[in-house]
């Protein structure tokens, strides 16, 4: 009885601290960070780091980004040169852009813009782009 409330006590208090994909993460960073696919982070110019997106699979870790996106998802007038990646990542200064759902890019107080064409996943799953 006992190892069996202990267990469900230790289970509640992991869910309870769990993040969500593409929410923010590693506070410490001056430019935080969201937690998304390692594979997507590297698309984004992006550097992974583990250890800041407990709950989710191993391959989601905390995307620290210099606020790189797609060129034509940027709300101001990117800079080329300081991206790596792509062409089409540019510097959009003053934003930053991770892949959610709808209903979870809705949620972000400074939210700008919800696009699609960016992201893999299907038609909810769109680049939320938001005011750093």
């Amino acid at each position: 009885m006992l190892l069996t409330s202990l267990t469900s006590l230790l289970a509640l208090a992991a869910t309870a601290h769990a993040a969500a994909w593409g929410s923010l993460c590693n506070p410490e960073l001056r430019t935080g960070g969201v937690c998304d696919s390692v594979g997507t982070c590297n698309s984004f110019g992006g550097k992974p780091v583990p250890g800041f997106c407990p709950g989710l699979p191993g391959d989601v870790q905390c995307c620290v980004t210099k606020h790189c996106m797609p060129a034509r998802a940027c709300p101001v007038l990117p800079k080329s040169g300081h991206c790596p990646g792509g062409a089409d990542i540019k510097l959009c200064p003053g934003y930053r852009a991770f892949c959610s759902p709808k209903a979870l890019c809705d949620k972000q107080p400074r939210r700008v813009k919800w696009t699609s064409g960016y992201c893999p996943g299907g038609s909810d799953f769109r680049l939320c782009v938001i005011r750093a």
